[in-house]
């Protein structure tokens, strides 16, 4: 038999009552401070454009949950970093790249073969960003609607330890960049037909 995954395991009443002594040893509190722990889980993973919010935020109370008898951990007064620090793993693991394009194509031109040439041109731009910056594009792009698109550039902007202008006038910067490099891509694949005679 193969190992049992953490997502498999579930919170029965002997290890949510573990769980809660270590929260608190006041009952009380103990569960106020884990109703807290898991709207501020919510949060988080909403910020984060995920649907599934409340699930993740469960998954992750499972797996500290579950590692508490391996763990041993003693009652601490703040106990949110642990949570938060299972939460990053969770959300790396249900981390889907979102289909390309997801950087918006401002040019608007006709036939299927332009835009064939445009959106590999886009492709092959994006792929030569330095890592770093190619992920921060796609998720500043990545959310259609508008009050989730604010929530994700806000939280995308505080993680990078910048204001959400600074991280405008960034994007913006590497727009330019890489529109530029589309449109000389456009040239070439246009010119090398005409080489071809």
């Amino acid at each position: 038999m193969g190992r049992t995954r953490s997502t498999d395991w579930t919170l029965d009443e002997a290890s949510f009552n573990r769980l809660l002594e270590w929260l608190n040893p006041d009952r009380d509190r103990a569960g106020d401070c884990y109703e807290d722990i898991r709207s501020r889980l919510i949060t988080m993973f909403t910020y984060r454009g995920r649907q599934d919010a409340e699930d993740l935020a469960d998954e992750t109370i499972n797996r500290v949950a579950r590692r508490l008898p391996e763990k041993e951990y003693e009652y601490i007064k703040t106990p949110l970093p642990i949570f938060f620090g299972f939460a990053k793993r969770v959300l790396q693991e249900h981390f889907k790249p979102h289909p390309f394009p997801t950087i918006p194509v401002i040019d608007q031109s006709a036939d299927a073969k332009d835009s064939e040439d445009r959106d590999k041109c886009w492709r092959e731009c994006l792929d030569e960003l330095p890592i770093q910056q190619r992920q921060m594009m796609l998720e500043y792009h990545r959310e259609e609607k508008p009050q989730m698109r604010v929530l994700i550039r806000r939280e995308l902007a505080r993680r990078l330890g910048m204001t959400i202008g600074a991280l405008r006038i960034r994007v913006s910067r590497i727009q330019d960049d890489l529109e530029e490099c589309r449109d000389a891509c456009l040239e070439k694949a246009q010119a090398e037909p005409l080489m071809a005679f």
